[in-house]
């Protein structure tokens, strides 16, 4: 099962969060070296449209640690308000959704 996070970004700037991939039931850290890792904002489950594409970043493969970040021009072309957004590894035999919550973008005043 997949954990749930509340993601939050202002608009027009620069997001980076750091997660870490862990086995659930021993609680160990999982060596992702050669895994995929993706992430989809939509408005809602059922929308046809992506609303962004985060950049999924393995920053250090043997403790499971990888960032989903979003530049300023990204985060910039997305209203304020609240998305869903999941993530998935896939190991190349294996897919999975290890993260999925929401995506809350605060709007901006000053540009």
């Amino acid at each position: 099962m997949s954990k749930y996070l509340e993601l939050y970004v202002d608009q027009g700037t620069d997001f980076v969060h750091t997660l870490v991939l862990n086995d659930t039931l021993t609680n160990a850290n999982v060596n992702i070296s050669g895994y995929t890792i993706t992430s989809k904002v939509k408005k809602s489950y059922y929308s046809s449209n992506v609303t962004a594409n985060l950049v999924c970043t393995i920053t250090d493969a043997a403790n499971g640690v990888f960032n989903v970040s979003l530049d300023s021009a990204n985060t910039a072309n997305i209203r304020g308000g609240r998305y869903l957004f999941d993530i998935i590894y896939d190991t190349g035999s294996l897919k999975d959704r290890t993260h999925e919550g929401h995506f809350i973008v605060n709007p901006r005043i000053t540009e």
